[in-house]
Protein backbone atom coordinates (compact mmCIF):
# COMPACT_ATOMS: atom_id res chain seq x y z
CA UNK A 1 0.00 0.00 0.00
CA UNK A 2 0.98 3.32 -0.82
CA UNK A 3 1.18 6.25 1.93
CA UNK A 4 -0.55 9.63 0.30
CA UNK A 5 2.07 12.36 0.33
CA UNK A 6 -0.47 14.52 1.95
CA UNK A 7 -0.71 11.65 5.07
CA UNK A 8 3.22 11.28 5.07
CA UNK A 9 4.11 15.22 5.23
CA UNK A 10 1.34 15.48 8.08
CA UNK A 11 2.78 13.10 10.57
CA UNK A 12 6.43 13.91 10.06
CA UNK A 13 5.21 17.47 10.71
CA UNK A 14 2.93 16.97 13.67
CA UNK A 15 4.85 14.04 14.72
CA UNK A 16 8.40 14.85 14.29
CA UNK A 17 9.74 11.93 16.19
CA UNK A 18 8.14 9.39 13.69
CA UNK A 19 8.88 7.24 11.49
CA UNK A 20 9.04 4.15 9.45
CA UNK A 21 10.20 0.88 9.71
CA UNK A 22 12.54 0.75 6.60
CA UNK A 23 16.15 1.29 6.00
CA UNK A 24 18.36 1.83 3.76
CA UNK A 25 21.26 -0.86 2.29
CA UNK A 26 23.94 0.79 3.97
CA UNK A 27 22.34 1.75 7.04
CA UNK A 28 24.24 1.57 9.78
CA UNK A 29 27.38 2.05 7.54
CA UNK A 30 29.46 5.46 7.79
CA UNK A 31 27.79 7.21 5.02
CA UNK A 32 24.33 6.22 5.17
CA UNK A 33 21.69 7.99 4.13
CA UNK A 34 20.49 8.07 7.88
CA UNK A 35 23.24 9.78 9.09
CA UNK A 36 21.48 12.88 6.87
CA UNK A 37 17.59 13.60 8.50
CA UNK A 38 17.03 15.44 4.84
CA UNK A 39 18.47 12.28 2.88
CA UNK A 40 16.60 10.03 5.54
CA UNK A 41 13.33 11.85 4.64
CA UNK A 42 13.44 11.86 0.68
CA UNK A 43 14.37 7.91 0.78
CA UNK A 44 11.29 7.31 2.99
CA UNK A 45 9.11 9.60 0.33
CA UNK A 46 10.08 8.38 -2.76
CA UNK A 47 9.66 4.20 -1.16
CA UNK A 48 6.30 5.35 0.22
CA UNK A 49 4.81 1.98 -1.64
CA UNK A 50 6.74 -0.32 0.43
CA UNK A 51 5.34 1.31 3.75
CA UNK A 52 2.62 -0.65 5.94
CA UNK A 53 0.20 2.08 7.90
CA UNK A 54 -1.82 -0.58 9.17
CA UNK A 55 1.33 -2.10 11.14
CA UNK A 56 2.23 0.39 14.09
CA UNK A 57 5.45 -0.14 16.32
CA UNK A 58 5.38 1.62 19.39
CA UNK A 59 8.32 2.08 21.75
CA UNK A 60 8.20 3.96 25.27
CA UNK A 61 10.14 7.48 24.92
CA UNK A 62 13.51 8.96 23.32
CA UNK A 63 16.60 7.43 25.25
CA UNK A 64 18.89 10.02 24.66
CA UNK A 65 17.78 13.23 22.30
CA UNK A 66 14.21 14.03 20.63
CA UNK A 67 14.59 12.92 17.05
CA UNK A 68 12.63 14.43 13.87
CA UNK A 69 12.47 14.24 10.14
CA UNK A 70 11.79 10.27 10.47
CA UNK A 71 15.36 9.83 12.05
CA UNK A 72 13.76 7.87 15.20
CA UNK A 73 14.37 4.38 15.30
CA UNK A 74 17.32 4.89 12.57
CA UNK A 75 19.99 6.26 14.23
CA UNK A 76 23.49 4.83 13.08
CA UNK A 77 25.12 5.14 16.32
CA UNK A 78 25.51 1.54 17.91
CA UNK A 79 24.72 3.00 21.39
CA UNK A 80 20.43 2.77 20.12
CA UNK A 81 21.00 -0.87 18.79
CA UNK A 82 18.72 0.40 16.34
CA UNK A 83 20.79 -1.65 13.65
CA UNK A 84 18.95 -4.65 15.21
CA UNK A 85 15.78 -3.56 13.75
CA UNK A 86 16.67 -3.43 10.40
CA UNK A 87 18.25 -6.91 11.11
CA UNK A 88 15.47 -8.43 12.83
CA UNK A 89 13.02 -6.89 10.26
CA UNK A 90 13.85 -6.13 6.77
CA UNK A 91 17.35 -8.37 6.31
CA UNK A 92 15.07 -11.10 7.76
CA UNK A 93 12.47 -10.56 4.90
CA UNK A 94 9.52 -10.00 7.41
CA UNK A 95 7.34 -8.35 4.92
CA UNK A 96 3.99 -8.17 6.99
CA UNK A 97 5.81 -5.99 9.52
CA UNK A 98 8.68 -4.26 6.51
CA UNK A 99 7.58 -0.66 6.35
CA UNK A 100 5.27 -0.13 9.40
CA UNK A 101 4.77 3.06 11.24
CA UNK A 102 6.83 3.82 14.31
CA UNK A 103 6.53 5.82 17.09
CA UNK A 104 7.19 6.76 20.80
CA UNK A 105 4.07 6.78 22.93
CA UNK A 106 5.31 9.51 25.49
CA UNK A 107 7.46 11.71 22.25
CA UNK A 108 8.76 14.96 24.38
CA UNK A 109 9.75 12.93 27.24
CA UNK A 110 13.98 11.93 27.07
CA UNK A 111 15.24 9.84 29.37
CA UNK A 112 17.47 6.38 29.08
CA UNK A 113 15.85 5.47 32.38
CA UNK A 114 12.16 3.80 31.63
CA UNK A 115 11.12 3.88 35.85
CA UNK A 116 11.35 7.92 34.96
CA UNK A 117 8.74 7.83 32.33
CA UNK A 118 5.69 8.24 33.64
CA UNK A 119 2.87 7.85 30.35
CA UNK A 120 -0.53 9.97 30.65
CA UNK A 121 -3.73 9.90 28.74
CA UNK A 122 -3.22 12.74 27.10
CA UNK A 123 -0.19 10.13 25.28
CA UNK A 124 -2.82 7.61 24.15
CA UNK A 125 -5.01 10.55 23.16
CA UNK A 126 -1.61 12.14 20.73
CA UNK A 127 -1.44 8.42 19.85
CA UNK A 128 -4.83 7.53 19.17
CA UNK A 129 -5.23 10.77 16.82
CA UNK A 130 -1.69 9.42 14.64
CA UNK A 131 -3.80 6.35 13.78
CA UNK A 132 -6.79 8.70 13.05
CA UNK A 133 -4.12 10.09 10.62
CA UNK A 134 -3.33 7.14 9.12
CA UNK A 135 -6.72 6.31 8.35
CA UNK A 136 -6.72 2.41 8.48
CA UNK A 137 -9.60 0.88 9.61
CA UNK A 138 -7.73 -2.65 11.62
CA UNK A 139 -4.32 -1.51 13.24
CA UNK A 140 -1.46 -4.43 14.32
CA UNK A 141 0.28 -2.48 17.17
CA UNK A 142 3.58 -4.34 18.63
CA UNK A 143 4.65 -2.53 21.81
CA UNK A 144 7.94 -2.44 22.55
CA UNK A 145 8.27 -3.04 26.32
CA UNK A 146 5.83 -3.40 29.09
CA UNK A 147 5.27 -0.50 30.15
CA UNK A 148 3.90 0.47 26.62
CA UNK A 149 1.77 -2.22 26.34
CA UNK A 150 0.70 -1.75 29.95
CA UNK A 151 -0.22 2.14 29.17
CA UNK A 152 -2.22 0.77 26.48
CA UNK A 153 -3.80 -1.95 28.25
CA UNK A 154 -4.87 -0.15 31.16
CA UNK A 155 -6.22 3.05 29.09
CA UNK A 156 -8.61 0.98 27.52
CA UNK A 157 -9.55 -1.63 30.52
CA UNK A 158 -8.86 -4.59 28.41
CA UNK A 159 -7.78 -8.21 28.92
CA UNK A 160 -4.82 -9.39 28.29
CA UNK A 161 -4.40 -12.75 26.40
CA UNK A 162 -0.67 -15.03 26.32
CA UNK A 163 0.34 -16.12 22.95
CA UNK A 164 3.64 -18.37 21.88
CA UNK A 165 7.30 -16.49 22.33
CA UNK A 166 6.40 -15.32 25.51
CA UNK A 167 3.60 -12.02 23.46
CA UNK A 168 0.95 -11.01 25.57
CA UNK A 169 -1.76 -9.18 23.74
CA UNK A 170 -5.64 -7.80 23.42
CA UNK A 171 -8.08 -6.42 20.98
CA UNK A 172 -10.12 -3.22 21.13
CA UNK A 173 -12.33 -1.45 18.58
CA UNK A 174 -12.10 1.97 18.63
CA UNK A 175 -14.17 5.46 16.78
CA UNK A 176 -14.73 1.80 14.17
CA UNK A 177 -11.54 0.78 14.17
CA UNK A 178 -10.08 -2.41 15.33
CA UNK A 179 -6.61 -2.41 16.87
CA UNK A 180 -4.58 -5.97 18.05
CA UNK A 181 -1.72 -4.98 20.39
CA UNK A 182 1.15 -6.77 20.78
CA UNK A 183 4.17 -6.66 23.52
CA UNK A 184 7.54 -8.18 22.67
CA UNK A 185 10.90 -7.50 24.40
CA UNK A 186 12.70 -4.54 23.57
CA UNK A 187 15.47 -4.40 21.00
CA UNK A 188 17.92 -2.52 22.56
CA UNK A 189 18.51 -5.12 25.70
CA UNK A 190 21.79 -6.17 26.64
CA UNK A 191 24.29 -7.77 29.18
CA UNK A 192 22.49 -9.99 31.32
CA UNK A 193 18.62 -9.10 28.83
CA UNK A 194 20.89 -10.37 26.00
CA UNK A 195 18.19 -14.11 26.10
CA UNK A 196 14.94 -11.70 25.54
CA UNK A 197 16.93 -10.14 22.21
CA UNK A 198 17.27 -13.70 21.39
CA UNK A 199 13.46 -14.31 21.27
CA UNK A 200 12.61 -10.79 20.31
CA UNK A 201 13.94 -12.63 16.92
CA UNK A 202 11.24 -15.45 17.08
CA UNK A 203 8.54 -12.63 18.56
CA UNK A 204 8.90 -10.83 15.73
CA UNK A 205 9.07 -13.78 13.26
CA UNK A 206 5.81 -15.43 14.53
CA UNK A 207 3.78 -11.94 14.62
CA UNK A 208 5.00 -11.81 10.53
CA UNK A 209 3.08 -15.07 10.14
CA UNK A 210 -0.02 -14.01 12.03
CA UNK A 211 -0.58 -10.44 11.09
CA UNK A 212 -2.46 -10.78 7.39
Amino acid sequence: MTVDLTTFDRLRTRYPGSSWALWSDSFPEVGCLEEDSDDLVAFLEANRDQLTPAVVFVSLNPSAESPSDCANFHSPSGRHYDDRLKAFIQEAGLDSLLGGYMTDIVPDTVDPDSDNVDPEDADVTRFLDQLDILDQPAYDIICFTGSTFETLQQYFSASVTDRPHNIESFSVTVSGRDLSVYRVWFYGLYGVHQDKVTELVDQLQYLDRVIN
